[in-house]
């Protein structure tokens, strides 16, 4: 790593963002909502909320939380400073709980730390939760997890716009967004990855069909770690 930190970059972002610009994510303020108390009951909560409200735009429920873990990720790097070579977060620390329902895939509810003097005077705040859908067990499905309800479909070329939103539909798939070569579009969120492989087998003009995972940069060093606090 050079000497020196790298510039600072928003992130994390997803494939699906990184290609449509347009669909920017809605500014959120550092100022506390109204009523707002910082308890550990908060989180897990607001998670549960607002994966219900997911689901249940495509007539589906949430099972009960059977256990809940907490991850905190952060992105680490090598600098050189007055007092030699130290290691520095280089991104806001991120706070991962994951809820586990009994199914294949958890919810993930993502925190981002955001620094006002010394710390975060509303942290663990609600309001800027991000929901995650967590496939697998080892650190990269935690660090790159896999954005809710996101599908991405590569198509043959020259499949026509028609055909391809209307066999979409016909699989209860929303808001698709046509590219000539790439298709997105929403699915049930949590239940991505089976959707996707039953898909694969229904569509005729699909050269793939993909989860939608998290980006982030990994031109630094030790990189992206995660370690679980509870």
């Amino acid at each position: 790593m050079a000497e020196g930190l790298p510039l600072p970059w928003p992130f994390p972002w997803s494939t699906r963002s990184s290609l449509l610009r347009k669909h920017a994510r809605q500014d959120r303020s550092n100022q506390a909502p109204a009523g707002f108390k910082s308890a550990a009951v908060e989180p897990i909560a607001a998670i549960r909320s607002s994966a219900e409200r997911a689901l249940a735009e495509f007539g589906l429920t949430l099972p009960q939380v059977k256990a809940t873990e907490l991850y905190l990720i952060r992105g680490l790097t090598t600098y050189k400073s007055s007092e030699g070579e130290v290691i520095g977060v280089i991104y806001p620390p991120e706070f991962l709980y994951v809820l586990d329902v009994g199914t294949p895939t958890r919810i993930g509810g993502s925190f981002q730390w955001q620094n006002l003097g010394t710390g975060d005077p509303t942290f663990p705040d609600p309001s800027k939760l991000t929901l995650r859908s967590i496939i697998g067990d080892d650190d990269a499905h935690l660090i790159y997890p896999v954005v809710p309800g996101s599908l991405l479909i590569g198509l043959k070329p020259g499949t026509p716009e028609a055909d391809v939103r209307a066999a979409l539909e016909k699989e209860g798939l929303k808001d698709i967004e046509y590219l000539d070569f790439l298709a997105f579009a929403r699915c049930a969120p949590f239940q991505e990855s089976d959707l996707a492989a039953t898909l694969g087998g229904k569509l005729d003009f699909a050269t793939y069909i993909e989860v939608d995972h998290v980006v982030r940069l990994i031109d630094f060093s030790p990189g992206w770690r995660v370690e679980r606090l509870l």
